[in-house]
């Protein structure tokens, strides 16, 4: 549960900042220094969400056996982790 309310939260703040981004970017006067920030303060967002994800997935890998272990990564590569943490999110796993 911790989990999914931190993605949750993450997400949600990358979400508004990326709409800020937007605004900054479709104002009348493009301050390419506000924009910048704005950038680092999403990829420092996105960071906390990538360490949010491998700190969980690193945690599940030590209670599944090796055979386990092997189907969730094969899932992982297929899918992709952006659409596993987005399953944890929505869906509740």
């Amino acid at each position: 549960m911790e989990f999914q309310a931190s993605c949750r939260a993450i997400c949600g703040e990358i979400d508004q900042l990326r709409k800020e981004l937007i605004d900054l970017i479709a104002a009348p006067q493009t301050d390419f220094e506000a924009i910048g920030a704005k950038q680092d303060e999403i990829l420092a967002g996105q960071r906390r969400m990538q360490e949010l994800l491998i700190s969980h997935l690193l945690a599940e890998k030590e209670m599944l056996t090796p055979q386990q272990q092997e189907t969730l990564f094969d899932m992982i590569r297929q899918q992709g982790t952006k659409r596993l943490c987005g399953q944890f999110v929505h869906n509740g796993r």
